[in-house]
């Protein structure tokens, strides 16, 4: 039998790190063409930039998730004042659920039939039509990149439109979840639930 050493010292399991491949330059001699090499790099900690400061800080425009981030807040910030806000959050909170099951043509069909008419109701089924037809249908601006309709003036005139095709009505899908994530979280941090 063998006896344990009473003095191997326990054994410490370290982290991986992380490793970025670096391609040699050919003009270096260290290295032959298309060889790499593999060196730690550490990763340093991003700050979080905030939707409408991104231009001012790098000079540089703001990414498509910035551009979401701030077109959202501003349409929720639009209706913070308003009688319809609790419902505009309810109908937000939903619209992302109704768009997955029926397709974006049929939630955007059931807005419009829903936005008939002047109770509070209406007015907040309007509103969110409103808010996602500018978010698709904007033409390109001093800070914001087009839409996926840009410069249509009628969201379910141009999902129908026959030119647009089935690749522009699925790309016009998936911009519209993405541009409700996040109207869906500064509707919940800004407009108070229905008690």
């Amino acid at each position: 039998m063998s006896k344990k050493n009473k003095h191997q010292s326990p054994r410490i399991a370290l982290p991986p790190m992380t490793q970025t491949t670096v391609s040699a330059s050919p003009s270096t001699g260290s290295s032959p063409p298309g060889s790499s090499v593999h060196a730690p790099q550490p990763q340093a900690p991003q700050r979080p930039t905030a939707p409408h400061s991104a231009m001012q800080q790098t000079g540089t425009p703001p990414t498509l998730e910035q551009q979401r981030a701030a077109f959202a807040l501003k349409s929720v910030r639009a209706v913070v004042n308003e009688a319809f806000a609790t419902e505009y959050r309810s109908y937000v909170e939903g619209l992302p659920a109704t768009i997955v099951m029926n397709g974006l043509g049929q939630a955007c069909a059931t807005l419009l039939a829903s936005a008939n008419g002047e109770s509070v109701r209406h007015q907040a089924y309007r509103s969110l039509h409103d808010h996602l037809q500018a978010w698709l249908c904007h033409s390109a601006g001093e800070t914001l990149s087009n839409g996926v309709y840009p410069g249509s003036t009628s969201l379910i005139d141009a999902i129908t439109h026959p030119q647009n095709g089935q690749s522009k009505y699925v790309h016009a899908q998936a911009e519209s979840l993405a541009f409700l994530v996040w109207l869906k979280k500064f509707a919940q941090a800004f407009l108070l639930r229905r008690s």
